[in-house]
């Protein structure tokens, strides 16, 4: 017999004469009634004392538990949201969240106890997201696992991925007579995911090189569709020759294509805002941005020529300019040497255009007819405050033309660090003459609403220099020692407000001491500049400060006077 038997046992003797109820017809004395007062008094006691002991006993158990356990289910259900790392709907990278759902999912999470269980299976945004990965392996458990999937996500839009196995239309060596479209359990799994085209509202689509056939002309209802990403246009034996299945998609905004032909997608390419292509034929870009007449955002990765490679391509226009008056972002990334990106800039009029960005994917190179172009497309617009050039390598005089042309500038991001040696007439020195505010009304500058810089230097830069121009853009002006801030009107006066130096240097490279109080007088006056190497992105470290440089800090010195 254990103790708490011993003590049930013992307790029920204790109070059994207590309990003891007389028998009727009972006609009791006063005395009588004295006593049934008292005992009724000493059970009211033991049940005080039972509820009192029942609360210490719950309490030490939640004390002993672990704290996760005694957390609300509102905080648990968000702890849980944030492990799954559910993808937004307008921002979905499929390729982060491969093999969702065996590692970590709402399923796994309410397999850790039975409130685990209740809270997942109560909050339908944990359901959000829906990765089907079709293979020879997929059966009628991934059909009801789709209809699961749906139910749990309740009225919710759903973000969903579909792809295949590597090479699912090759011929699999264990059904060696059967391609991956032929797989029955596949095509069901598809019909499922399809009868709720309706309430998904961003979908990866990577299964057009899959030869599903006629499944892919079929047109469906995706009502709530914003976000739509395919891939894949890999083998031309399987490429279909037109998708119909997405041209029901009334509020689709942006659309993610790589290597896909978007001549064979039947999309309502009118209402689409965002638009991002990796892998196609220029004529099919340019076919397509003139259906596109609400675009605000394009990005180009990738450019094929369609033609022959040696043309030469400043011969007269072959194609008609493409008008898009509502372009705010231009992005384009491609190999330096290829041509069909001057033709892009030459035919695009982009009069809002507000942010642009051209990079490659090796250092900067330079072209005279990229520049060219360049500079003829942001000319035309008056909005343009953000600028990203870093892949392309300046000259002096093609530098002072482009920054002439961009008076609206507000960032400027450039790569400078291709230079052997710094000399007078070189970009790097040239820049640091156009950055220098000559005076501080501004009547003089070059670039005269930057606010933000961002550069890659090599260490040859001479330092003094660059300080100097950053000091003269300062929020907190000095001039002979004085501060002048206030004798500057607000308006007209324009300042940096952040600045970024990376320095391709050698790994460990350490700075000049006066670096550092230069730093730190540029940031008392209300200029953060931030030093580092662009590939360890870790701060440049400082020779250690002799013990004659702190009293000559102390002077609130101009630069220039330093110098």
């Amino acid at each position: 017999m254990t103790w708490q038997d011993q003590y049930a046992t013992h307790l029920l003797k204790t109070l059994r004469p207590l309990l003891t109820v007389p028998h009727t017809p009972y006609h009791p004395t006063h005395h009588e009634l004295s006593r049934l007062r008292h005992r009724a008094k000493v059970c009211d006691d033991l049940a005080d004392a039972l509820r009192q002991s029942s609360a210490q006993v719950k309490f030490l158990i939640n004390a002993s538990a672990s704290p996760i356990f005694r957390l609300p289910n509102e905080i648990l259900s968000e702890i849980m949201l944030w492990a799954c790392d559910i993808p937004e709907l307008t921002q979905f990278k499929p390729f982060k969240y491969q093999r969702f759902g065996k590692h970590m999912s709402p399923i796994v999470l309410g397999q850790v106890c039975h409130r685990w269980k209740q809270v997942s299976q109560s909050d339908a945004r944990l359901w959000t997201f829906l990765w089907v990965d079709l293979t020879f392996e997929t059966s009628l458990k991934d059909v009801k696992r789709v209809e699961y999937w749906f139910k749990m996500a309740k009225q919710l839009p759903v973000v969903v991925n579909i792809s295949h196995n590597d090479d699912t239309r090759l011929v699999d060596e264990v059904h060696s007579e059967k391609l991956l479209p032929d797989w029955q359990p596949c095509q069901q799994v598809l019909e499922t995911l399809f009868h709720h085209s309706p309430r998904i509202g961003s979908l990866f689509f990577g299964i057009l090189d899959g030869g599903w056939g006629d499944l892919l002309k079929r047109p469906l209802d995706f009502a709530r569709l914003k976000h739509l990403t395919i891939y894949g246009e890999v083998d031309p034996a399987f490429a279909p020759t037109e998708v119909y299945m997405f041209y029901n998609a009334p509020r689709l905004e942006s659309v993610d294509l790589w290597a896909v032909e978007p001549g064979t997608l039947r999309l309502p390419w009118n209402t689409i805002s965002s638009l991002r292509i990796s892998w196609t034929k220029f004529h099919d870009l340019v076919a397509i941005l003139r259906l596109t007449s609400n675009l605000c955002s394009l990005r180009v990765r990738n450019l094929e020529s369609t033609g022959d490679e040696r043309e030469v391509l400043t011969e007269e226009a072959r194609y008609d300019p493409v008008n898009l008056p509502v372009l705010r972002t231009l992005e384009v990334t491609d190999d330096p040497a290829n041509v069909n990106i001057l033709d892009l800039f030459r035919i695009l009029l982009c009069p809002s255009l507000a942010v642009f960005k051209y990079n490659t994917f090796g250092s900067p190179s330079y072209s005279p007819n990229i520049i060219h172009h360049l500079i003829h497309l942001l000319r035309q617009s008056n909005k343009l405050h953000t600028l990203d050039a870093s892949g392309i390598r300046f000259q002096r005089d093609d530098l002072r033309c482009l920054l002439h042309s961009v008076p609206t500038l507000h960032s400027l991001y450039l790569d400078i660090s291709h230079n052997s040696e710094v000399i007078p007439d070189s970009t790097a020195m040239s820049f640091l003459q156009l950055l220098h505010r000559h005076d501080f009304s501004g009547q003089y500058e070059t670039i005269p609403h930057l606010r933000h810089l961002e550069l890659e230097v090599n260490s040859n830069l001479p330092f003094n220099s660059l300080f100097a121009a950053f000091e003269t853009r300062c929020p907190r002006p000095y001039l002979d020692g004085y501060n002048i801030a206030a004798s500057v009107s607000d308006g007209g006066y324009h300042h940096l407000e952040s600045v970024r130096v990376k320095i391709h240097a050698p790994l460990g490279h350490v700075a000049p001491v006066e670096w550092k109080f230069w730093l730190d007088s540029l940031c008392e006056r209300g200029l953060p500049v931030h030093l580092n190497v662009p590939f360890d992105k870790t701060p440049i470290t400082f020779v250690p400060a002799l013990s004659v440089l702190p009293a000559f800090r102390n002077h609130a010195l101009n630069f220039v006077d330093v110098l």
